[in-house]
């Protein structure tokens, strides 16, 4: 083996090593980046989630905002009524 040859080859085995060490880094960025995706999915399936559990809770609350309203009404026409039928009674016993 002649210099120039003994040179090539140092040269290609310290860029063995030098590749070699570059490819055990983007090992642990290809595993970093796959458990990241893991994350992501399972993120988005969580956010999928609460955003079911935010709609029900919204029907809940049109509900309930309902409910007092419901009341009100009731409550008017039971007024309406008991003001009419004192009216209706009021003018039986005028005309009578």
């Amino acid at each position: 083996m002649n210099e120039d040859q003994v040179k090539e080859l140092a040269e290609t085995t310290a860029r063995s090593k030098s590749n070699t060490h570059r490819l055990d880094k983007l090992e642990e960025n290809t595993k970093l980046m796959h458990e990241m995706n893991r994350n992501i999915a399972v993120i988005a399936e969580q956010t999928k989630d609460t955003k079911e559990d935010v709609k029900s809770l919204r029907t809940d609350v049109e509900e309930i905002k309902a409910k007092p309203n419901k009341l009100v009404d009731s409550v008017k026409q039971n007024a309406i009524g008991v003001i009419v039928g004192a009216l209706v009674g009021a003018i039986l016993a005028f005309v009578f």
